[in-house]
């Protein structure tokens, strides 16, 4: 919230941010209510009934904050581009909204999961609340992909097929890649990679006989859990790498979003294209538990992604915003400097 208060005026001033703000604010009120309660199955009961409440509520943060940032854009007050100041103050500062917001949606989870079984019914039954003790890499990206294929075949009629290896480097009779993690966070990461290599691979081979496969290499080593997706999509210019983790930024048609529906692997419409926050969303719940994604492109061949998660749990802390003066003056800092390197734009 107090970072909230940091932001732009312009932004601060949209009604979609001063609906989070208010929403935050009130959150925040409500769980102070629960610091001295007794510890009855009563308080308990409110306390799962309040948590309910608050993840209903929050659950149109993104769409929310994404809509004041394309009003504050179309009103030719922000410029979507990694060397602009205002931008880079906005996107630290939506790196650290996101992150709260998948640290505070994971403890819900987790909560609810183990306090409140008769909501849980339908998980898998060797979940820990929401983590899985024996996550299958392997499993989730085929998954993944097969929902993805979903939706390219809806919008490009075909889809590229799936070829996937695996290797476990510290268990060489394993027939499968397992960790402890959050199915749900690999899944995210692993969806929005295949739905961006799938369109880029159709659009790029759109007048070819044959469609390339996508191919994907899963290793676990003892440190380790690397991720590589290849696709012969036509790779992206380096201009347009660097843009490719900035909120808002996208290649493709802009699409807009029903209330209450924000895309992603619990929508319920979730479009192919166009949301501008795929990639960096997933970036984060990549770098959440100290991994990382990263890209690497053949401008006019293909572009290889790769996500990079802890093989080990005790590895694997969260990773959290702090406020502090230092995050408070980055936020402020939204002036354009004079360049004192020449550039060949």
């Amino acid at each position: 919230m107090m970072e909230l208060e940091l932001l732009p005026a312009g932004l601060l001033a949209q009604p979609a941010c001063q609906d989070i703000l208010r929403q935050y604010s009130q959150s925040f009120s409500e769980v102070l209510q629960f610091e001295n309660s007794e510890n009855s199955p009563q308080s308990h009961e409110e306390f799962n009934k309040l948590l309910t409440e608050i993840r209903h509520r929050h659950q149109d943060t993104v769409p929310h904050m994404a809509e004041a940032l394309h009003n504050l854009r179309d009103a030719g007050n922000l410029n979507v581009n990694c060397k602009d100041r205002l931008n880079q103050a906005i996107q630290y500062f939506l790196d650290r909204l996101y992150m709260s917001r998948i640290s505070i949606q994971m403890l819900i989870s987790h909560h609810k999961a183990l306090y409140c079984p008769e909501e849980s019914k339908n998980t898998n039954p060797g979940l820990r609340g929401t983590l899985d003790p024996k996550c299958d890499a392997v499993q989730v990206a085929q998954m993944a992909f097969e929902n993805a294929t979903f939706l390219c075949e809806q919008m490009y009629m075909d889809a590229p097929k799936l070829n996937i290896e695996w290797s476990d480097l510290t268990d060489s009779d394993k027939n499968s890649v397992d960790f402890v993690y959050i199915p749900g966070h690999l899944y995210h990461m692993l969806f929005e990679v295949f739905k961006n290599s799938m369109r880029a691979t159709m659009e790029f081979h759109e007048n070819s006989e044959s469609i390339p496969d996508i191919n994907v290499r899963i290793v676990k080593s003892s440190q380790d859990i690397s991720i590589k997706v290849c696709d012969q999509g036509g790779g992206i210019s380096r201009s347009v790498a660097e843009n490719c983790f900035l909120y808002l930024y996208t290649s493709a048609t802009r699409v807009k979003l029903s209330e209450g529906d924000m895309g992603g692997t619990t929508s319920t419409s979730t479009p192919m294209h166009g949301l501008g926050y795929g990639l960096p969303l997933s970036r984060l719940y990549a770098r959440y538990f100290g991994g990382d994604m990263k890209l690497a492109s053949c401008d006019g061949y293909g572009t290889d992604t790769y996500i990079y998660l802890r093989a080990l749990e005790s590895d694997a802390r969260e990773t959290l915003p702090i406020f502090n003066a230092s995050s408070s003056n980055k936020i402020r800092d939204t002036k354009n400097q004079v360049e004192d390197w020449t550039k060949d734009e």
